[in-house]
């Protein structure tokens, strides 16, 4: 699968009402607050706070738990014969624009 290699970090901008996701390469995505209403957006403000700060740290992480799930399972480390090995499938699947809906 070819995407940015990492890491990803959350670069966090004061006062900016987005999150920005990097690699040493420059910037990976953009997580923007523009669709939220002025109030929930000035109350991040006066806290100082990243209103989007969990979507890009989860964004961030991708690279790291894409290559951890894969590797899990090339082992069959999460072969429990049940459900959660196909959920772990079905997510790498869906990282690699496989079988999208």
């Amino acid at each position: 699968m070819a995407y940015t290699k990492g890491p990803w970090v959350h670069d966090r901008r004061p006062f900016a009402d987005w999150g920005e996701v990097r690699s040493t390469s420059g910037m990976v995505a953009k997580c923007s607050a523009n669709l939220w209403d002025d109030e929930h957006l000035n109350k991040h403000r006066r806290e100082k706070t990243d209103p989007t700060a969990d979507n890009a740290r989860l964004i961030a992480a991708a690279p790291d738990m894409y290559e951890a799930l894969a590797a899990m399972c090339d082992v069959g480390g999460l072969d429990d014969g049940g459900d959660v090995f196909e959920k772990a499938k079905a997510a790498l699947a869906k990282a690699r624009g496989e079988n999208a809906e």
